[in-house]
């Protein structure tokens, strides 16, 4: 799948040709995973700016019940991960959505993220 490689790669340019060519913006893997879970994931803001563009399903599930939510959390937290996450929320993500598990993205992100900033230490 070419699009899921190119949002892994990071790579702009080739995730915009191959949308202008009319990718299936919404397409899974086998997993359950998509372009725009793997952009998430990998906290590239730019391909996640571009695939909400396309996106019809901001909330779609894995076969883990995982959202692009809980997908950018899985890495921990910095400004990166902050960008990626308001991108995906302004865009009506479900910040109370449950994965299989029962875990939300807020719980994902507790037990995966290491908090930025000064916070007065």
């Amino acid at each position: 799948m070419p699009l899921c490689l190119s949002s892994l790669t990071g790579n702009v340019d080739i995730c915009t040709m191959l949308l202008s060519k009319g990718a299936n913006v919404n397409v899974k893997k086998n997993d359950g995973i998509s372009a725009l879970h793997i952009a998430t994931q990998n906290h590239h803001g730019n391909i996640v700016k571009l695939l909400l563009k396309y996106v019809v399903r901001v909330n779609s599930q894995d076969n883990d019940g995982r959202t692009d939510l809980h997908s950018t959390f899985y890495n921990g937290c910095n400004e990166a991960v902050e960008e990626v996450a308001n991108l995906l929320i302004s865009y009506e993500a479900d910040i109370n959505a449950q994965d299989e598990n029962g875990k939300t993205p807020l719980i994902v992100l507790i037990i995966n993220g290491e908090f930025y900033g000064n916070h007065g230490n």
